[in-house]
């Protein structure tokens, strides 16, 4: 089928835009296009010709755009066919909106589509991209949350021999080629951002990095990974996968990380909402920005989307608070949808699980409930010892972690965010002693350090908090 695909900018349209003469916005448009024997017309950014706001809204070029769409429905324009383009659908006039009949929602492209995206652009510069099926794996499923437009730009940063001091994106061998190594590196320097919700991102956390809790990594291993891992086995054995687990326990210990964890074991896209990116002064926002973030987990599988402090929104129902019902339904409504689709998965994260709503709680929705308690003596001892090793740089210092065991013991009720700031005194109090001697060239935390931190910091949690 031979058809004439015309673009139209916003330019175009106020050029021939006259308020007081009618339909001189876009039948003109429309006119030019219709000398072709089949045309689409295509306008980008239409929100900000016909925004929400009443401010900036010129009400005669939405009379002239109502005109223009009543004449292509009565065929006074046969072969032609509007198109009108937005990256933000809810800033769009309402009223404009339910004018065209159709609405068709594009997503960030699958890892499928991503991988067609990726293979297209390789099959054209074999020479310069010489990539083999395990390097297009990997680099499709790290770019997860990319448009078919950041794909291209990677590609094209890579090709255009874009320096990094890292990963040069030359091969030592060829100066015009393209490694891998260097397409990964252009990727990870790129932030994401899902507008008004949260990042995308592949995390780089694996459950073994994560000290103690042995018990609920099994679990999350259990019913988490291993349904993704092995879904075969699970599917010929009718055994149904959890599409949602809540993570509860006191601030601190490691209910983040344990998300991120998970993300990596699964090579998963992990999409962080906190709630404050779901209050919207706005009535219906809230719930339209919560849609949209399931909207993009769903086009971006396997995916873990990661809600923090749901007790902050999702209590128990009866709130006088419209809203927050509202955005609980949604919630809800989300959840089931999810748990239709291969690769969604939702972790919840509360310190408060009993003010949580039990209907958030049941079975095919966050039906999983994990307790992430604060680290054992010996799980404090570890990472104490990995505090000061790996991050203050003190592996020599045989004295200090010698005194590792005595501070582990009295360090009850820490958490591993509290064992953090502890040791970040600790390193502060060294600094500061050397720096009164004279310039500082290698940091040496003294036992005296760890000791006067321990007496200024203080656990963070408390034991009825724990109990």
């Amino acid at each position: 089928m031979d058809v004439k695909c015309i673009t139209y900018t916003l330019t175009d349209v106020y050029s021939c835009f006259d308020p007081d003469t009618p339909k001189s916005a876009f039948h003109p448009l429309l006119e030019a296009a219709a000398r072709w024997p089949q045309a689409v017309v295509v306008l980008d950014h239409v929100q900000i010709l016909f925004p929400k706001e009443d401010e900036g809204k010129d009400y005669a070029l939405v009379k002239q755009l109502v005109d223009a769409l009543e004449d292509l429905s009565c065929s006074k324009f046969p072969r032609l066919v509007l198109v009108c383009t937005t990256s933000s659908i809810d800033s769009m006039d309402p009223f404009v909106r339910v004018k065209f009949e159709d609405e068709i929602y594009l997503g960030l492209p699958s890892y499928d589509e991503r991988g067609a995206a990726l293979q297209t652009v390789l099959h054209r510069f074999p020479a310069h991209l010489p990539l083999n099926p395990r390097e297009v794996a990997e680099l499709t499923a790290s770019c997860g949350g990319y448009t078919h437009a950041q794909l291209l730009a990677c590609l094209r940063d890579g090709l255009l021999g874009t320096a990094f001091e890292e990963a040069p994106p030359a091969s030592a061998t060829d100066p015009h080629v393209v490694t891998a190594r260097a397409l990964q590196h252009i990727m990870s320097s790129r932030q994401l951002r899902l507008p008004s919700t949260g990042t995308v991102e592949i995390p780089h956390v694996a459950l073994d990095d994560v000290i103690g809790l042995e018990e609920v990594k099994a679990k999350l291993q259990e019913v988490v990974v291993w349904p993704h891992k092995y879904r075969q086995h699970f599917a010929a054995m009718h055994i149904r996968s959890s599409s949602g687990i809540l993570l509860y326990g006191v601030p601190g210990t490691g209910k983040t990380m344990l998300a991120k964890a998970v993300a990596t074991e699964l090579s998963a896209n992990f999409i962080t909402v906190h709630i404050a990116d779901l209050i919207h002064g706005e009535v219906g926002e809230s719930e339209q920005t919560l849609a949209e973030l399931f909207r993009i987990a769903r086009s971006n599988t396997p995916c873990i989307v990661f809600m923090d402090e749901l007790q902050a929104m999702f209590t128990t129902r009866g709130t006088d608070n419209p809203h927050e019902s509202k955005l609980v339904s949604q919630l809800f409504l989300e959840m089931d949808i999810a748990a239709t689709v291969e690769g969604v998965v939702v972790l919840g994260a509360t310190n408060l699980p009993d003010m949580l709503d039990p209907s958030l709680l049941s079975a095919g929705r966050m039906d999983v409930h994990l307790h992430v308690p604060p680290p054992s003596a010996h799980d404090r001892e570890v990472l104490l010892r990995w505090l000061l090793e790996a991050k203050l740089q003190q592996q020599g210092n045989a004295e200090l972690l010698a005194e590792v065991p005595k501070v582990a013991a009295s360090t009850h009720l820490f958490t591993g965010a509290d064992l953090a700031t502890l040791c970040n005194a600790a390193a502060l109090n060294a600094f500061h002693r050397q720096q009164q001697q004279g310039p500082v060239t290698v940091l040496q935390v003294h036992v005296a350090d760890l000791q006067h931190a321990l007496q200024t910091i203080r656990p963070s949690v408390t034991q009825a908090m724990v109990d």
